[in-house]
């Protein structure tokens, strides 16, 4: 066998992923195509094939910036693994690249790799085949909260990518400027987002009195749909909106004919114990580097400016605006 780069649009690796329905969003063509229409990232495939037959490849981006050049599977992706292979097969060729290589995995990296961290926790359940069956799965608190939104007069809206896009992306934003103190992805990134996946998405939201207070965005890959992601009114939590709402989007996905729900990567306690409730399947990701090279003083100082501008822009006062416009320009270094 042999390993071969493939672009990631190439009709070989396109065939070969469309007959597999169990690949994540991140092994399909279209998440390469929005980050190279956003950011400019090269994507491509390191392709095993067995004589001409393609056997498997993982999914990658060729990024350069003021850390150097590296290549990543793939850029804000929660997870991305090798399709058809597994990943110790292709470690000797990430291990002496002429750049650094880093995977997110939930499969534990070799001894090939130089450098080996716990991500935090993916979760991923797998839907059954009627409403009734998933409530019984879930664990007795989100029972009760989903009642209790209920009782609230919560009720749930579903839109498509496109239409329900500038709402959602308001409270995507707020969350990560107030709660979280971050800057949100920009607005460009959403919409191309939804210009890619089209109608294998849509946007899901809890509505209180007329008014949205949650929203979380889903892309549908294969058989499986992405809990990709969330925002919500930090002032109408007791209300458990989000609760209400992934319940709610689960049934649509149901509904749909998926077979699965990756609810992706967690790396705090309160996020792993919400989506535990719903009885999702827990694994640790870990990720993996492999040839790379010592952090440079310039590249250090890049990054700590970095930090010190997401600091000023998600205190206290700053206009959501101003953080959602540096999203744009910036999050490309959130690597």
């Amino acid at each position: 066998m042999d390993l071969r780069f493939l672009e990631s649009d190439d009709s070989p690796w396109r065939a070969f992923v469309e007959r597999r329905p169990e690949r994540t969003v991140y092994q399909g063509v279209r998440w390469s195509r929005v980050l190279e229409r956003v950011f400019g990232f090269r994507s491509a495939i390191l392709a095993r094939f067995d004589g001409d037959r393609l056997v498997g490849g993982l999914p990658f981006s060729q990024v350069e910036d003021f850390r150097g050049k590296r290549h990543i599977a793939l850029p804000f992706a929660d997870v991305c693994e090798p399709l058809g292979v597994e990943l110790v097969s292709l470690e000797p060729f990430l291990a002496q690249g002429d750049a650094p290589w880093q995977i997110r995995s939930r499969v534990a990296p070799g001894p090939l790799a130089r450098d080996v961290v716990e991500a935090g926790v993916h979760h991923l359940l797998a839907l059954p085949q009627s409403a009734d069956d998933l409530h019984h799965g879930f664990h007795a608190k989100q029972r009760h909260d989903y009642r209790q939104a209920l009782a609230a007069g919560l009720t749930y809206r579903q839109t498509s990518l496109r239409e329900g896009l500038e709402a959602f992306y308001e409270l995507f934003s707020i969350v990560k400027q107030r709660k979280h103190q971050r800057l949100p992805m920009g607005r460009g990134f959403m919409r191309a987002i939804a210009e890619v996946y089209g109608d294998d998405g849509f946007i899901g939201f809890s509505v209180h009195q007329d008014r949205m207070i949650a929203a979380s965005l889903f892309v549908i890959e294969g058989t499986t749909v992405q809990y990709q992601f969330n925002g919500s009114d930090p002032d109408a939590l007791e209300l458990r909106p989000n609760h209400f709402l992934l319940a709610c989007a689960m049934v649509d996905a149901i509904e749909r004919g998926c077979a699965r729900m990756d609810l992706g990567l967690s790396n705090t306690e309160g996020l792993i114990r919400f989506k535990d409730r719903f009885g999702a399947q827990r694994e640790t990701v870990y990720r993996g580097s492999y040839a790379t090279a010592p952090r440079t003083p310039q590249a250090a100082q890049m990054e700590e400016s970095l930090r010190d501008v997401t600091r000023v822009l998600c205190a206290p006062g700053v206009p959501l605006d101003a953080a959602q416009t540096a999203g744009d320009v910036l999050y490309r270094y959130f690597l």
